[in-house]
């Protein structure tokens, strides 16, 4: 700090000698907003005795610039904390394409053209947010976009399309089995897209219930482990409502298997994710913690310890089998951990693709100068006292874009859609 002091100190001189009046005023006005932000990360950061003190030149970046600056100081693996601006509309939970703000409400992964027909590239529509302007327009999963606004579409020129954006006219294809083991396009439809808006994502936006050889399979998709559509509100218990009007409905069915699909839950509290894991661990097992949080030393007072609710009803299952993604990660992960810790290892099955990894809890710790803080403030842990963690591996690897599984694409809930099939042969392995 004192090398600081004494740079800072030899900048005012050079201004004061070299102009011939005080300009101090000047620097203040044009680095104000990095020393503010350098303190609050000092103070509120999880690893903020780690910064680094920065060179004289670093305050004079935009803010953003000197946020990444500083949580690369530290030499840790942080990617999640972030730095919003009040004049720019950044949804910081975007899942490919598809954001809660201003969007088609669609996600694509680009594929060459599955016939084998040509090298062209598609988009392979894998999800579609309901009441978007994509599901209204008539797009769902495993349509396949070739071309927009009279433009073959390009891995390079996908997102200034399905981004977010004016309208479109969009043309996209069905693929199915045409003879034999042989795939083609069985339809062409032109559609017109219209602008990008704001949808509200659904927390809950499919539950199933399913009889498959013998057993009652309760099926529920989470997105979002939030109490409210933050994006728009800053309090509420909407989604909280709706979890458990969901999970009141599964308790009077009392399903013999569960599965919890997580493979779009990429953000959410650990309030939530409490509430879920306690409708899921029997009521004899709640004796253990759900999760914990180390806090720096400086906020050591805000560790905390979150225990399982047990004032709610239990699904009383031995085993849970769960979807995930790479895009799962933060509370869904959380959730995961803690049941695993609580429910022992083999009981907590996972399908799909590796998680995120994320062990650190983001919170938004300050605002001024048009910016938004949201430092790792703490370590999340298991319940136990493992908080080092990087990424759940499935226990079954699979993934949905799998180009050997084309026609398995389905609607989420449907028992021949992808994960879910490979969920339903996980949950019988044994008898297989």
């Amino acid at each position: 700090m004192k090398q600081l002091k004494y740079t800072l100190l030899l900048l005012f001189l050079i201004l004061v000698t070299s102009c011939g009046e005080d300009r101090t005023h000047e620097y203040v006005e044009l680095t104000e907003h990095n020393t503010w932000m350098y303190g609050v990360m000092k103070d509120k950061y999880l690893w903020g005795d780690l910064i680094a003190e920065q060179n004289y030149k670093a305050y004079f970046y935009d803010g953003t610039k000197f946020f990444s600056t500083l949580v690369s100081s530290v030499n840790k693996a942080d990617s999640w904390s972030y730095c919003l601006l009040d004049s720019v509309a950044t949804d910081p939970h975007m899942r490919g394409f598809f954001n809660h703000l201003d969007t088609y409400g669609l996600d694509i992964t680009m594929i060459t053209d599955p016939t084998k027909m040509t090298s062209r590239s598609f988009a392979r529509v894998t999800y579609v947010a309901p009441g978007s302007v994509a599901e209204q327009c008539g797009l769902h999963r495993n349509d396949f976009i070739s071309v927009v606004d009279n433009t073959r579409l390009t891995t390079s020129n996908a997102s200034k399309y399905l981004e977010s954006g004016s309208s479109h006219t969009v043309v996209f294809h069905h693929i199915d089995t045409i003879s034999g083991d042989t795939l083609g396009w069985v339809d062409t439809t032109t559609v017109t897209l219209p602008a990008s808006a704001y949808v509200e994502e659904q927390a809950f936006p499919v539950r199933n219930f399913l009889n498959y050889r013998g057993s009652w399979i309760g099926y529920l998709m989470c997105n979002r482990l939030m109490a409210y559509p933050d994006e728009i509100q800053t309090e509420g218990d909407k989604y909280l409502k709706q979890l458990d009007e969901h999970m009141q409905y599964f308790l009077e069915e009392q399903p013999t298997e569960f599965v919890l699909d997580l493979r779009f839950c990429n953000y959410g509290t650990l309030e939530v994710a409490r509430r879920l894991a306690s409708y899921i661990v029997p009521l004899n097992r709640r004796n253990v913690p759900f999760a914990k949080t180390q806090w720096n030393d400086r906020y050591a007072a805000n560790n905390q310890t979150f225990d399982y609710d047990t004032t709610l009803g239990s699904l009383e299952l031995s085993r849970v089998f769960i979807i995930v993604s790479n895009y799962t990660q933060g509370a869904a992960e959380w959730l995961i951990r803690s049941l695993k810790n609580t429910l022992g290892e083999d009981n907590v099955i996972l399908i799909g693709n590796p998680t995120k990894g994320q062990n650190v809890l983001t919170q938004h710790v300050g605002s001024a100068f048009g910016h938004q803080l949201y430092p790792a403030v703490a370590y999340v842990s298991d319940g136990g006292d493992n908080y080092l963690y990087n990424s759940l591996t499935p226990n079954y690897t699979l993934s949905e874009s799998n180009s050997n599984l084309l026609l398995y694409m389905k609607e989420f809930g449907d028992p021949y859609e992808v994960l879910f099939l490979a969920t339903l042969y996980a949950m019988f392995d044994d008898e297989e």
